[in-house]
């Protein structure tokens, strides 16, 4: 029960940082210096995966916690279904979290640590790390079979359509601007974007499945 209501107050506070994020982000304020790369305002800010992944865990997060409470109140279950929601999520804000830090922070013109300003300190660092250590370390995956962790993949496998499909629709001679590949998936051409997707929906699996086997023994 100890474990339960600590998760139910860092749900909560999940759910309060993502929605501080959003707000910093659709407004375009800035408390640590200029946003150089990968920030947008307005609607705009939702073609970013790191966006939409932090908010699927606010989202999910302020639910958990509503089923939290009703455990702690009336000892009603928490149904399994919201446990791999919980799951899927953590592995969608950890895959932003690593992909920032090994793949786009370590690359752009402004430095590593411009990665991590303003909107971004919360979706690129914070939100990751605490949604991960509230989900290895006081949620239970005893009723999660692992062959949900395939699940986990969804998130990603959706982003990667529709990223697809604005990079097909902007194509000029086999090239892509970066106003339309943010990330930098196609410049090596259309073909490595394929690539480099079927790669990120293996390691997205590969996250999700040690989630969920860490999550298991630290419960034993």
């Amino acid at each position: 029960m100890k474990k339960l209501k600590i998760s139910f107050y860092l749900n909560i506070f999940i759910f309060i940082l993502v929605l501080i994020a959003t707000i910093i982000m659709l407004t375009g304020f800035q408390f640590m210096g200029e946003d150089l790369v990968l920030t947008a305002t307005k609607i705009e800010a939702f073609k970013f995966f790191t966006v939409d992944s932090n908010v699927l865990m606010g989202i999910t997060a302020i639910i958990f916690a509503l089923y939290e409470h009703k455990y702690i109140k009336n000892k009603e279950k928490i149904p399994t279904f919201m446990y791999v929601l919980k799951l899927v999520s953590t592995t969608a804000v950890v895959l932003t979290f690593l992909t920032t830090t090994f793949y786009l922070a370590p690359f752009v013109p402004s430095g590593f640590f411009s990665m991590f300003i303003n909107s971004n300190l919360f979706f690129h660092f914070i939100i990751p790390l605490l949604s991960l250590v509230t989900f290895m370390f006081f949620e239970n995956t005893n009723v999660i079979k692992f062959k949900y962790t395939f699940l986990g993949i969804i998130p990603t496998f959706l982003y990667a359509i529709f990223y697809l499909i604005n990079v097909l629709l902007h194509i000029e001679n086999d090239k892509v601007s970066y106003t339309y590949d943010w990330y930098g998936f196609a410049q090596g051409g259309t073909n490595t974007i394929v690539f480099t997707f079927s790669f990120m929906l293996i390691i997205t699996y590969v996250i999700c499945a040690i989630i969920w086997l860490f999550n298991k023994k630290i419960s034993k």
